[in-house]
């Protein structure tokens, strides 16, 4: 419990470092933020920053920002921060120096740098500029993908195997409260995750294909633990328990499918401005053979037993007569004498789901 604990506190101060959340409030407040870039071509996310990343020293427009009272105005708009020529309101998009935030640029397109100037070229990397798994992309877009992978592609899987191996051959409710762990823990990372996007990202949100699977997974698992604190009593609602069994196993792996989805979109699309796109099918590509595996394992452990059981049936040794069962037991047998299931088949058919007439 305390090892959990530790894990969740640092998930959200991860989460929450105050140097990934500066940023994306000073970008809504300049027009054309997330179409910044260099010279080259390249996309620079830390607009006011000589890293590419944002944080560390500020350029020259950085600090006419800063000047202005971190807003936009017609004197910073006008101004040329780079002194290359065009004023900062040309090379954002607002040559009027007219945008408010939320309004619409005059025009998103041939954006450049205003810290940047076009005619000496593009900063060298150096060291405040990070170059790391996901190119030049802001550093919360590792943060945001690292806590929503370790949670559906590590946490949540083990949580789901767990009543898978343990249910049937633990006599404790261990593996429950093994399961409910893992599935809270998971949970937390998916939000720590969500918490990122949601104080980093500029703009609308839940518009992209990405962000809508991720919402549709995110608020399955939510319902999870909520259907979980109305189940049914196994043995008074035999038959309700069974119908909450099953929607609640098969929301889970909806939920998981959902959040497959929303990987691959996202490293697909969100990470092509800053890795390769052979790299980016890569990544896309790795997530959905390790959630296979993950598929492959838990059907794998789930029929195991019941394919065991049925190799060392042999009917010869099983005839029923009179009730009294003849030769070598077995949970799978068939009354031969009548022609169906015997009554300790019958009897042992919730245990062993491959008592079937033969």
């Amino acid at each position: 419990m305390k090892a959990a604990l530790t894990s969740v506190t640092a998930a959200w101060w991860w989460a929450s470092d105050s140097r990934v959340l500066a940023f994306p409030s000073f970008a809504e407040k300049i027009p054309n933020a997330e179409r910044v870039a260099d010279a080259s071509g390249r996309l620079w996310p830390g607009v006011g920053h000589l890293s590419r990343n944002g944080g560390g020293q500020l350029n020259s427009f950085g600090q006419d920002f800063e000047a202005a009272g971190w807003a936009w105005t017609a004197d910073l708009c006008q101004k040329d921060s780079d002194a290359d020529g065009s004023s900062n309101g040309e090379e954002l998009g607002d040559p009027n120096c007219t945008w408010q935030p939320g309004s619409v640029p005059a025009h998103s397109t041939g954006i450049t740098h205003p810290g940047i100037s076009n005619i000496t070229g593009s900063y060298s990397a150096g060291a405040d500029e990070e170059i790391g798994l996901f190119g030049a992309a802001p550093a919360w877009y590792l943060k945001h993908a690292a806590l929503m992978l370790v949670s559906w592609v590590v946490i949540m899987p083990i949580g789901i195997l767990v009543p898978v191996i343990f249910k049937d051959r633990s006599k404790g409710p261990m593996w429950f409260h093994a399961h409910k762990l893992l599935m809270i823990l998971g949970l937390t990372f998916v939000l720590a995750g969500l918490s990122v996007a949601l104080r980093n990202k500029s703009g609308k949100h839940f518009v992209s294909q990405h962000s809508l699977l991720g919402l549709a997974s995110l608020v399955l698992a939510v319902l999870q633990p909520v259907n979980a604190f109305f189940r049914p009593r196994a043995r008074s609602e035999k038959n309700i328990r069974q119908v909450w069994e099953l929607c609640h196993r098969w929301l889970g792996r909806l939920a998981v499918l959902l959040a497959a989805g929303a990987a691959v979109t996202g490293i697909r699309t969100n990470l092509s401005s800053f890795i390769s796109t052979s790299s980016a099918d890569a990544g896309a590509a790795a997530v959905v053979v390790i959630l296979t595996l993950w598929a492959v394992l838990i059907i794998s452990v789930k029929l195991l037993p019941c394919l065991r059981k049925q190799a060392d049936y042999d009917p010869y040794l099983h005839v029923v007569a009179g009730g009294t069962v003849i030769g070598k037991e077995s949970a799978c047998f068939t009354d031969v004498a009548r022609g169906s299931q015997s009554t300790a088949c019958q009897a042992n058919r919730l245990k062993n789901p491959c008592c079937k007439v033969l």
